[in-house]
């Protein structure tokens, strides 16, 4: 960084150190110190290329040290991680709505929601996921997590049975036609014949 102060490398080496800070105060727990290194990340770098990037991987690590808690029975402190997480990944989806990353940030914000049992926001982002990058990776995977959320939505009220059953079998049928050999497949044939 200091031989090549005003080269893209360096700038993208200061990115990746202000991140590194980021999750740093993350793990000690800091979590609104790690808000406002993120902030100025974002305030001071706005025009770099790996900033969506590197706003994501905090995003990430956030989802997956909350997934670490409540693995441990810290239901309360996983909520908050989560919370944390997916208000991160909003800031991406917000400050770079044409980001190539954008199929990621949908599928991780949904599992973040999911984690907070909020299945109505869960469904939402891999609706969007589906639907604007259908040729993205693992889109079998979040038709087969849009069920599960449609299940839940059907299980709390949130909509009807009828709804969420047309629902439901429209993921799995799409799933069978168009990812037969995907991991969930046999699952979900066993889930139709039901």
């Amino acid at each position: 960084i200091a031989d090549f102060a005003q080269s893209a490398a360096a700038d993208s080496a200061r990115v990746h150190l202000a991140k590194m800070d980021v999750i740093n105060f993350a793990q000690s727990g800091q979590l609104e110190e790690a808000r406002a290194v993120a902030e100025d990340l974002m305030i001071d770098y706005e025009d770099n290329d790996s900033l969506p990037e590197a706003v994501l991987m905090v995003g990430e690590y956030l989802y997956w040290h909350g997934q670490e808690l409540q693995n441990q029975d810290m239901e309360d402190e996983a909520l908050a991680w989560f919370e944390k997480a997916a208000e991160v990944l909003e800031i991406v989806k917000s400050q770079w709505p044409s980001s190539g990353i954008l199929p990621i940030v949908y599928r991780v914000s949904g599992h973040c929601y999911v984690s907070m049992e909020d299945n109505a926001k869960a469904a939402a982002s891999f609706e969007k996921m589906i639907s604007d990058y259908p040729e993205g990776k693992e889109i079998w995977l979040a038709l087969f997590e849009l069920a599960q959320c449609y299940e839940g939505l059907k299980g709390s009220g949130e909509i009807s049975e009828s709804e969420a059953d047309v629902k439901i079998k429209a993921a799995y049928k799409r799933i069978l036609d168009e990812y037969p050999n995907c991991p969930v497949a046999e699952s979900v044939q066993q889930l139709l014949n039901k």
